[in-house]
């Protein structure tokens, strides 16, 4: 029996896995690299954990397209591994989404508004360090139209969904994608990457992007109604609509006419303005599953601790997300033991209560690969100096807090707990319990070969209380001292 729209949309999404679906690229060199990639999609976790897979090929582009049917062409073939795949006669997506299938899990297209430029034929993770000027990396189409392209920081230029030809072209190849699948929708994904829109202009030609999404929207529906089966239209967009706006997102626009179903905000962060976008009219009828990034981490926690996963996870759902989006969940290997183990934990999330968990304060930094606000995190606390005149004021989100029982704070600069003079917790001072002047920090590693040791000064937080949501650290430092203290992480651990 066939499902309506909104009962589609009513189906249980708890976990939905998205990822750089042509990694790892090895597989390709083997003999039999598709059917080892295809038993590597599904190896790392319990079919039950994962209700939508989002088939997203990362290197994805109108030049390097990557489907086998349909009108529009690739205009390469030496992409690896979709063009040796497809020379072998393998339409990797249709085996890929039978696959899924059969496991019960439904699957979904990303769609990456503006994509880099990568060498091709990519054939070994040497070929990424190739420079960005080499032909090896020129990109076809965007040598084709140069006029439908923003100069911004990638060298090759991005989309700019203000040129009407580029959104039809956009709109011809999804629906040749949904014509020619048996998908369960499109995500549209704006994280990758900003700026879409002219830079210094975002928010004046907004509407060009809320164009892009209608003329989607109204493509799907077209398909629907000829199909008899439901589509949804899911978007990625920034943690909070006024980030998004900054980016020329327009989506309490895009909420008020019907265009969404799923909104997808986040990626780096972990403190999403769930108010605000339920606050947007018509937003009683879509749903918010946030996503994280498992590879481009929020600053300061590319270890990905189970810990921490728990209380962002925990901050999610009792904010009131629907699901949560992993992305890059499984793209490294080795697999990382703490991600496995979230994803399991993910299906009972419930189950996380009285786990060992802690809430960090976010960090700004470690993302070089993007324009505008969404995935930045330009905007976060920390790190911070702490000055010798005011106390430095750090907000940590805990939207359900129980059992606090530490807070750490790591600074650079600290030789001893003596150099904070008063710390206080919602104006509760604290006194400092133990010193560690080396703790890891579980820093990204973009730009560190190592994840530094930073000084760590913990906190006993036993028998106190906390607020549900935004709980403030104040922190004073001695005068008397050459050194700067700069505070870079902050973590309230709950007791178990």
């Amino acid at each position: 029996m066939n499902l309506s729209h909104a009962e589609f949309l009513a189906k249980r999404r708890h976990v939905i896995l998205q990822e750089d679906t042509d990694s790892p690229t090895a597989f390709t060199l083997a003999k039999d690299g598709f059917s080892q990639w295809l038993q590597d999609r599904f190896r790392h976790f319990e079919p039950s954990a994962v209700a939508s897979i989002v088939w997203d090929m990362g290197l994805e582009s109108e030049s390097f397209r990557t489907w086998q049917r349909g009108r529009i062409r690739p205009l390469r073939d030496d992409y690896v591994p979709v063009g040796e795949w497809g020379r072998q006669g393998i339409d990797w997506l249709a085996e890929g989404m039978a696959a899924a299938s059969s496991l019960g899990i439904e699957s979904f297209w990303n769609h990456r508004i503006s994509e880099v430029d990568l060498p091709h034929p990519l054939m070994t993770a040497k070929d990424l360090c190739v420079p960005h000027d080499s032909p090896r990396r020129l990109n076809p189409f965007k040598q084709e139209h140069p006029d439908w392209l923003l100069k911004t920081w990638w060298p090759q230029g991005l989309w700019n969904l203000a040129v009407p030809e580029l959104r039809a072209h956009k709109v011809a190849i999804l629906e040749e994608l949904l014509t020619n699948y048996p998908l369960a929708g499109i995500q549209l994904d704006f994280a990758r990457h900003t700026p879409c829109l002219p830079p210094g202009q975002e928010w004046e030609q907004r509407e060009h992007a809320t164009e892009f999404v209608r003329l989607v929207r109204r493509m799907m529906r077209t398909i629907e109604k000829n199909s008899g089966r439901p589509l949804l239209l899911l978007a990625r967009v920034a943690e909070n609509p006024a980030g998004g706006n900054r980016d020329g997102l327009d989506v309490e626009t895009w909420v008020r006419e019907g265009l969404l179903d799923v909104l997808v905000p986040g990626g780096r962060a972990t403190a999403i303005d769930f108010q605000s976008y339920r606050a947007m009219p018509g937003a009683e009828n879509i749903a918010i599953i946030p996503s994280l990034d498992g590879h481009h981490t929020p600053a300061g926690y590319n270890g990905l601790p189970i810990e921490y996963l728990r209380g962002v996870a925990t901050n999610f759902f009792a904010g009131g997300a629907d699901g949560i989006s992993l992305f890059n969940w499984f793209i490294d290997r080795p697999i990382h033991p703490a991600k496995r183990q979230f994803l399991e934990e993910l299906a009972d999330w419930p189950a996380m209560r009285g786990r060992a968990t802690f809430y960090a304060a976010e960090r700004r930094g470690e993302y070089p690969w993007a324009g505008n606000y969404l995935y930045r995190c330009d905007d976060r606390p920390l790190p911070a100096l702490a000055p010798t005149d005011t106390p430095l004021l750090v907000p940590v989100v805990i939207v359900r807090p129980e059992r606090p029982a530490r807070l750490d704070i790591l600074a650079t600069g600290l030789s001893a707990p003596t150099d904070l003079t008063a710390v206080t917790l919602n104006g509760v001072p604290l006194a400092p319990s133990h010193f560690d002047p080396a703790r890891c920090d579980q820093w990204n590693t973009f730009n560190h070969k190592a994840a530094p040791c930073l000084p760590c000064i913990s906190f006993s937080l036993d028998g106190m209380s906390l607020v549900s949501g935004e709980n403030t650290v104040a922190i004073s430092r001695r005068t008397k001292t050459n050194r700067d203290i700069v505070v870079q992480g902050l973590e309230i651990h709950q007791a178990t």
